[in-house]
């Protein structure tokens, strides 16, 4: 600012002295303002220079941290679709195995019915048997074993599928437990 103010007293100086010649000292002076006021421009322009030069490192390196956002959270969107996709699946498959547990329950709920009457039939015709035959009752009897042993199959069936049904139910908990992770 006080390199300014010989410059606007110039003109006034010029109106009231217009046919003289200026004296060495006041272009000296007029001078060394001069090259007071450039000098500060180039300072001024080199700080400018040099803070915008850092506003634009860290605009870069802000630039780099976003694509970086960008990336992970693309990377994260996919694996998140995968692992409905997954859950998805592994639901699916878990609600056909309760499906067929639950008609393997029912055929057997009817073998076990099955199985008491064969027992009452047997029992019946064994007290018939000690009356009558023995070798009816012992046919009878190897048939309500034959039945006993395809009953006992089936049960060990139904305990593997309960089994891969508890398997399958962890499976879906650990993937759902990941998927809220991801959230």
């Amino acid at each position: 600012m006080l390199l300014l103010l010989p410059l606007l007293l110039l003109p006034l100086v010029q109106g009231e002295d217009e046919g003289r010649v200026a004296l060495q000292e006041e272009v000296n002076v007029l001078l060394y303002g001069t090259l007071q006021l450039g000098q500060a421009l180039s300072d001024t322009y080199s700080s400018t220079a040099s803070k915008l030069q850092k506003v634009m490192s860290r605009h870069n390196r802000q630039e780099n941290s976003l694509q970086m956002l960008r990336e992970q959270s693309s990377r994260a969107k996919s694996e998140e679709e995968r692992l409905r996709r997954e859950v998805n699946r592994l639901q699916q498959e878990e609600h056909e195995v309760q499906m067929f547990s639950r008609r393997i329950e029912r055929e057997l709920w009817e073998v076990r019915r099955g199985y008491r009457e064969l027992q009452k039939k047997v029992q019946h015709l064994e007290e018939e048997e000690s009356k009558t035959k023995a070798e009816g009752a012992a046919t009878l009897k190897t048939k309500t074993e034959r039945q006993n042993l395809i009953l006992q199959v089936v049960m060990e069936v139904v305990t593997q599928q309960q089994a891969q049904m508890a398997k399958q139910r962890q499976q879906l908990h650990h993937i759902l437990r990941k998927v809220s992770s991801v959230h």
